[in-house]
């Protein structure tokens, strides 16, 4: 196993955990955004494709902010300061989309 080979699969690894914490934040948002703090939203097929979407979103609010830090910054904290930073990022790019189209 070559370098590259090793440094993708640490890659992957890193972005999955992206993918993790964007989901686990929207099922907090949803669980608490429809006022019965369960999950019986998860009963309608319109609310899944709105989760996608705001999972979607925070995803790459994750990804921008991943994307402006240096790679040369490989720390324990990276994944603190991209998640505390991109979440936010992503849900104001999202409200600025959705706000933007009426």
């Amino acid at each position: 196993m070559d370098l590259k080979a090793i440094v993708r699969q640490q890659d992957l690894g890193y972005f999955s955990l992206l993918v993790v914490v964007a989901v686990l934040c929207t099922h907090f948002l949803f669980f608490i955004d429809e006022g019965w703090y369960d999950f019986r939203w998860m009963n309608q097929t319109g609310n899944w494709v709105a989760f996608f979407i705001y999972a979607g979103g925070l995803f790459l609010g994750e990804m921008a902010v991943n994307t402006l830090i240096p790679k040369s910054y490989v720390n324990p904290m990276r994944l603190v300061v991209v998640t505390l930073l991109g979440l936010p990022l992503g849900l104001t790019l999202l409200l600025g989309l959705f706000f933007g189209m009426q």
